[in-house]
């Protein structure tokens, strides 16, 4: 087994040979190409079944011995042949994984090799949250210089590929991309974000990859207010990468007639602005394609939740201008801003450009979007409301599913909004007033057409009452 590892050719694979007879040979070695770079010649190492339960047993007790005799070289060439075999067979064993990281603090082990085997241990075993830390903690250490991030990428799609939701993997792969980037940082996070949206398209169901997206989306905002340079890049790339916003939110011919498509979230900067909108749009696109997985709807909320804590509500500037960290909400300027959006409101002509958004309207906007939004989710051409009891199973229950998640969308939205519109309750206008009716009346109308409403749907309706 040491010779075969320690060959002229890296092993980068290792697994179990089943069904050898007793004149087969004990361990394979067959060469071929890198997964990752097709140039690179590597080697898959095989071990018979038969032969794992004794090699197992009889390193670990060599492991057990070593361990407790005083430091050598030889102590050190033992110690590393039988840990590397006691953590191919069984990944979780941290007395084996802490000695390896004392033979590389020893320099008996090189940093460059134990990376490489660190991969190995990952491939075979791609759920252990050990072996993840154990890698992460050799490209933590100081004499490595040079990480290949699209390497480490690849390893953790190639993971995630091969067990479903392996969250460890989609932690190191975030781990990768806040710790190790060191050229176009800003690039890397709109490359991501492509990456989440077309992995989530393909696995509905990853509530591991719906988390690495809510956090790549807080990088990217968080890249965006902190450098007016880089927010002029991420909306470059934003618009380069998907159509006008109206064409993808709005569609199918505006969802509301409430909602003024040129003002919606413009209390936001405008880098900030077209991550939302680009986010939303791509939600869209996600839930009418699967309505019914509870995964996409998880990202809806997390966007719901980025949108009204992004809002600015400082009050302590001077400066009416809108920027993420300027305030709308400025004392000074307040009636004046009621008596603008009254004016708005109330008057069809005005010219929208002159029109001061802000905080309050934009809450209204977003909740008369949202449930304009799942009232339109009902495509009445595809499952008829009179037809619904006599539609197979599997529809009638992601139908079902889809209105639960989408009313438990809703009122999560209201949960987050309602602290603010109370807390500005003294201004809270007319208008604002019979949005928000407008919402609940329209989700209203919705549930009362249902032939077979579900009990917890009413549950969360009492919620948006």
């Amino acid at each position: 087994f040491n010779k075969a590892i320690l060959n002229n050719v890296e092993v980068d694979e290792v697994g179990y040979i089943v069904g050898c007879d007793e004149s087969s040979p004990s361990i394979v070695l067959t060469e071929t190409t890198s997964d990752f770079d097709r140039d690179k010649k590597v080697a898959k190492l095989g071990i018979s079944v038969k032969q794992v339960k004794p090699l197992f047993t009889y390193c670990y007790n060599q492991f057990k011995t070593e361990w407790k005799k005083p430091n050598d070289t030889k102590r050190d060439e033992i110690l590393n042949s039988t840990t590397r075999l006691i953590l191919i067979v069984k990944g979780d064993i941290h007395s084996a994984v802490n000695c390896r990281k004392m033979l590389v603090e020893r320099k008996a082990v090189t940093i460059a090799s134990e990376i490489s085997f660190s991969a190995v241990l990952i491939k075979k075993h791609p759920k252990s949250p050990t072996l993840w830390q154990h890698r992460r903690w050799c490209l933590s250490q100081p004499i490595v210089d040079n990480i290949s991030i699209a390497e480490e990428l690849f390893l953790c799609t190639s993971m995630a590929e091969q067990h479903a939701k392996n969250y460890y993997a989609w932690i190191h792969r975030f781990w990768t991309i806040r710790n190790c980037s060191k050229g176009d940082y800003v690039h890397l996070l709109v490359a991501e974000l492509a990456f989440t949206k077309q992995w989530i398209e393909q696995h509905v169901s990853d509530h591991s990859a719906v988390n690495h997206r809510a956090q790549i989306i807080t990088l990217l905002l968080s890249e965006s207010s902190s450098n007016s340079a880089n927010s002029k890049v991420i909306s470059y790339l934003m618009h380069t990468q998907i159509q006008p916003f109206e064409q993808t939110i709005f569609h199918p011919s505006k969802l509301s007639n409430s909602v003024d498509h040129s003002l919606f979230l413009q209390c936001l900067s405008d880098s900030t602005r077209d991550i939302f909108l680009h986010l939303i749009a791509v939600s869209n696109a996600l839930i009418r394609y699967r309505p019914g997985y509870e995964a996409i709807w998880y990202d809806r909320r997390n966007l719901l939740s980025m949108i009204v804590r992004t809002l600015p509500l400082e009050d302590d500037h001077q400066d009416t201008s809108i920027c993420p960290t300027s305030s709308i909400f400025q004392r000074s300027h307040y009636s004046q801003l009621l008596a603008t959006h009254a004016s708005a409101t109330t008057t069809t002509t005005t010219n929208t450009s002159t029109q001061t958004p802000f905080v309050m309207s934009t809450l209204s906007d977003l909740l008369i979007y949202e449930s304009s939004f799942i009232v339109s989710l009902r495509n009445p051409t595809k499952v008829p409301l009179a037809m619904l009891q006599d539609t197979p199973i599997g529809v009638r229950d992601e139908v079902h599913r889809q209105d639960y998640f989408s009313l438990r969308s809703l009122a999560h939205l209201l949960q987050l909004s309602m602290p603010l519109l109370q807390h500005h309750v003294d201004s809270f206008s007319l208008a604002l007033h019979s949005n928000v009716s407008t919402a609940l009346q329209e989700i209203t109308h919705y549930l009362m057409h249902r032939v077979d409403p579900l009990p917890r749907c009413w549950s969360y309706f009492s919620s948006l009452k």
